[in-house]
């Protein structure tokens, strides 16, 4: 098992908030949070034992002391001060970093806990990327990371034209 770190917890919370992840573990109430109902991001929690993902928490808020939006009880009497009484909470981060997910990429079939995804994600080799062409002509967009080198393999012929046809352009518009 890895050691878990700060910045695991900005990659997983970076990674949570740009990729919609197809989960395989059961996602228990604990780390979803009470105000978006999505997986907490930054987790805090506050003194009824509802968490927030920070950024809900401090919306919310907004500068002004109200009550919790939970339904433990104790939330129609608990007054939160984002300043006094709303703590960030590691044991929630920890859980969230145990997820099992599978990679958010279309044909990767790889899956690992949400708090190891991120070295994966870099370096998956399906990971969709931009032909280098693509901005003078080249038709591809999107090519798979391992489909790259076939690609200018056999596009070799159409990128050198695309390419001369771009400088011969550039060196038209330097004459005018």
């Amino acid at each position: 098992m890895s050691k878990i770190t700060n910045e695991t917890f900005e990659n997983m919370w970076n990674m949570l908030k740009e990729n919609e992840f197809q989960i395989d573990s059961p996602i228990k109430s604990e780390i979803i949070c009470t105000s978006c109902e999505h997986i907490l991001i930054k987790p805090v929690n506050v003194p009824c034992g509802c968490r927030y993902c920070y950024n809900c928490i401090q919306t919310y808020l907004n500068g002004k002391e109200k009550f919790c939006l939970g339904l433990t009880g104790y939330c129609e009497n608990e007054l939160l001060n984002l300043n006094e009484n709303v703590f960030f909470d590691q044991v929630a981060n920890i859980k969230i970093s145990g997820i099992v997910v599978k990679c958010p990429h279309e044909f990767c079939e790889f899956t690992t806990r949400l708090g190891n995804m991120a070295n994966h994600v870099r370096a998956c080799d399906k990971q969709p990327m931009i032909c280098p062409y693509f901005s003078i002509g080249c038709k591809e967009n999107k090519v798979d990371a391992d489909k790259m080198k076939q690609h200018f393999k056999e596009e070799n012929y159409c990128h050198s034209r695309l390419l001369a046809d771009s400088l011969n352009n550039y060196g038209n518009e330097i004459k005018l």
